[in-house]
């Protein structure tokens, strides 16, 4: 599916979906393509959120473990690591962990697998996997919400983004 985040805006439609957590591993194929290409000025390190999954309901600050992006300059996209623990976000830093970096088009494996106190995040670059531990996870609902791509940080989309997930 192609997820829209329009010009102005935050969120693509649909915002999430939900399901029961009868498993614990989640996977999705993601491709980006030129659209993530942009200039926020002073806010460029904001991270946008790509996808999850967080306690069903709750807010995404509360329990999740989310894949961020953001544009790192010079034809390259950052994917991050993005966790909050009963409201806390966790990792050094501003709460994030550098995974790795895609060009458009390239298409990348993400998996998120929920163990009993920690996240697993794990990203397939080409031959390369890169696997990074979040430590204090906790998600404590039966049932669970999907996050879908979100812009921001605290600015909305410069221009119509367009990501790829399968």
């Amino acid at each position: 599916m192609t997820y829209r985040i329009f010009k102005g805006f935050h969120f693509c439609f649909p915002l999430f979906t939900w399901g029961y957590r009868n498993k614990t591993q989640f996977s999705k194929v993601v491709t980006f393509d030129s659209s993530a290409i942009y200039d926020i000025g002073v806010e460029q390190s904001d991270i946008n959120k790509l996808w999850g999954i967080r306690d069903a309901f709750f807010s995404n600050h509360k329990n999740s473990a989310r894949f961020g992006w953001r544009y790192a300059g010079e034809g390259m996209i950052e994917l991050l690591a993005y966790c909050y623990d009963k409201g806390v976000r966790l990792n050094t830093g501003g709460g994030e962990v550098s995974l790795g970096f895609v060009k458009p088009y390239e298409s990348v494996v993400t998996e998120i697998f929920v163990l009993e106190n920690k996240y697993i995040f794990r990203v397939g670059i080409g031959s390369e996997t890169i696997i990074e531990q979040v430590e204090k996870a906790t998600l404590s609902s039966k049932w669970y919400f999907t996050s879908n791509p979100y812009f921001g940080g605290n600015l909305t989309a410069p221009h119509t983004i367009k990501i790829k997930i399968k």
